[in-house]
């Protein structure tokens, strides 16, 4: 005799029995609202194997793009696991997820407690400026301030609060000034940052002819770096390899996903300074080699049909560097 109503709904259509595993996860999603209520109940404390259950569920929900009840087991999750490193991984996740769907005051919560920055940035996307602001200041950082300022569209108050923030706000300081217009003093910060590129781009932009020998130098120190990029994203596509499959699968598919995006920023920076020195036939395939590296970050986040990931790539604007990249590699090339 069948044992449930799934099962005597496959046998009389014809249908193969569902699985163990299936009926587990429908299981587990039916019953997920009732038990993040339960789980909320501070008497039972920790669980983390409950909440290792529903961890599987809130990553494939998210991968079919059921974003909302993904969000629904991302809470349960972070409930369920103790303080440690499970527990915070499961929070960055909820929290990417949350700011994705546009949902900022969601990710001010997730973030509370542990992140003051991600926080505060959340209620300002939020347009909840005095919060954001009150937490901003209760981190006593001024590189947050800055940030949740720059947020709000006060420019000229984040450039104060930039500059309190000493070295730690010294890109930020630099890439504001730039879009402020004033790139003699973006090249002062971006020597402060010790970033050469920008500081070439920023003195090009003033015509002084200190630009290139900065260019020459950015060459020197951004192929060092390219070197170390590539490294790191062989290193995640051998992790990828090895991953078993499910959430480490998953998760060793977005950690290559954010290192070939760390590669693309490297191969652009050299091939503008190869560029800038003279070397177009040089630059010309270090824009390819990043082309090549945005398509294989589509691929990646996209694999399998990830939803998901799909949005992503799409927030990350991909398809448009796609498209940049091509008339670059084009434009070097003619």
């Amino acid at each position: 005799m069948p044992r449930n109503a799934a099962e005597r709904c496959g046998r009389v259509r014809g249908l193969p029995r569902p699985s163990a595993a299936r009926l587990l996860f429908v299981g587990l999603v039916a019953s997920l609202l009732a038990v993040s209520a339960a789980a909320q109940d501070d008497t039972k404390g920790p669980d983390p194997e409950r909440a290792q259950k529903y961890l599987v569920a809130a990553f494939k929900l998210r991968h079919d793009g059921k974003l909302d009840q993904a969000a629904v087991a991302f809470d349960v999750v972070i409930s369920l696991f103790p303080d440690g490193p499970d527990k915070r991984q499961a929070q960055l996740e909820a929290h990417e997820l949350a700011v994705l769907e546009g949902k900022f005051d969601r990710a001010a919560r997730i973030a509370h407690g542990w992140d003051r920055d991600r926080e505060a940035i959340a209620l300002a996307r939020d347009k909840k400026p005095d919060l954001a602001l009150k937490v901003a200041r209760e981190a006593n950082d001024p590189l947050v301030e800055g940030r949740v300022l720059h947020a709000l569209g006060r420019d000229a108050e984040a450039l104060v609060a930039l500059e309190k923030a000493g070295r730690p706000g010294a890109l930020d300081r630099g890439e504001l000034l730039m879009r402020m217009g004033k790139p003699i003093d973006a090249a002062r910060a971006f020597e402060d940052a010790s970033d050469v590129l920008r500081r070439a781009l920023a003195l090009e932009r003033t015509k002084d002819p200190a630009a290139t020998i900065a260019f020459e130098a950015a060459k020197v120190e951004d192929r060092a770096r390219l070197d170390s990029l590539i490294a790191k994203e062989k290193d995640a596509r051998a992790a990828l390899a090895k991953a078993a499959p499910g959430i480490a699968q998953d998760r060793a598919r977005y950690a290559l996903a954010e290192a070939l995006e760390q590669l693309i920023d490297g191969s652009e920076r050299l091939s503008i300074s190869l560029e800038k020195t003279s070397e177009k036939a040089k630059a010309a395939d270090l824009a390819q080699a990043a082309l090549d590296a945005t398509r294989s970050e589509r691929d990646t986040l996209g694999s399998g049909g990830d939803k998901y990931g799909a949005l992503l790539a799409q927030e990350r604007g991909v398809d448009a560097r796609i498209k940049r990249l091509e008339e670059r590699v084009k434009t070097l090339r003619s």
